[in-house]
């Protein structure tokens, strides 16, 4: 088995509707072998687990289920933290998606890249419109390796969980572990590991597809 480049963690509870959708939006020959995609059930009432798993079948060497008790989406993430073994970390909400070829662009552009934290743009896909935006990153930082304490401040806030792929080893060592059976844990997930990040590196394109309007 190939060292993996990224391990994206899909947090799932009662998604059968989007699952098959989300978890189709990595199928790419050309990054199967670098990523790893951990489906954690969390406690499910519906098939959610049941479509993990045929993609667990489908293709072993890329997508993974872990099922547990519902302990809510911080358990999750610190499921997978745990279980991770990729260079790489970022999350997916099971009914949110990726899109597929930026995605490919990003496994290549994370194999020459060495950062604490890794920030990508991400988009806002209204479910009943069809309406688009993107949140974009700061034209000045993309491109190049910046030290986060030169980030300006107002910068700070703007930084989203659906932008971030922080380095494995950083949430490993750290021990980062995030609230569990309580709400709005994706400001921990930010906030925690960020007080750890030395560098950080800017893309310019958007991976993460946002859908809202449910």
């Amino acid at each position: 088995m190939n060292e993996k480049i990224l391990t994206v963690t899909i947090p799932s509870y009662n998604v059968e509707a989007y699952l098959e959708d989300c978890l189709e939006s990595f199928v790419n020959s050309e990054v199967m072998d670098d990523i790893e995609v951990l489906i954690v059930d969390d406690g499910s009432k519906d098939n959610t687990a049941v479509i993990g798993k045929e993609f667990e079948d489908n293709y072993p060497n890329s997508f993974r289920v872990i099922s547990k008790p519902n302990g809510g989406y911080g358990s999750t993430i610190n499921a997978a933290i745990d279980a991770a073994t990729g260079k790489y970390f970022k999350t997916l909400d099971g009914d949110d998606w990726y899109d597929t070829g930026n995605f490919v662009q990003f496994i290549s552009d994370l194999k020459r890249i060495d950062a604490d934290m890794v920030i990508t743009p991400f988009t806002f896909v209204n479910e009943v419109t069809g309406e688009k935006e993107v949140v974009k990153s700061d034209k000045k930082f993309v491109g190049k390796l910046t030290t986060f304490e030169t980030l300006p401040f107002e910068l700070h806030p703007k930084i989203k969980m659906h932008s971030i792929t922080y380095k494995t080893s950083l949430l490993k060592e750290n021990h980062i572990r995030i609230g569990e059976h309580c709400f709005y844990t994706d400001i921990e997930y930010v906030i925690f590991p960020m007080v750890h990040v030395n560098s950080v590196y800017f893309l310019d394109y958007s991976i993460y597809q946002y859908r809202i309007g449910l």
